[in-house]
């Protein structure tokens, strides 16, 4: 099986998960993006609540909403 998981193969993301980073080229980080956009805006507009945004399945949105401060 040839699968990869963020371009690297899973020997190499054992490897790293016991110290040895030698397979792994770059670090693999998924940084949440603080940034409000417009949509974010209109998301927010048409559910009214964050509890809204998150029972309709967006989670991003409601979590830069609260980091915000926009969270009703």
């Amino acid at each position: 099986m040839d699968t990869k998981i963020f371009g690297y193969d899973w020997d190499d993301i054992r490897k790293a998960q016991q110290g040895d980073m030698s397979g792994l080229r770059r670090r693999v980080s998924m940084a949440p993006s603080d940034d409000w956009t417009a949509a974010d805006q209109e998301a927010l507009d048409r559910f009214k609540t964050v509890e809204a945004l998150e029972a309709a399945g967006f989670f991003g949105v409601a979590d830069r909403a609260r980091r915000q401060g926009k969270a009703n």
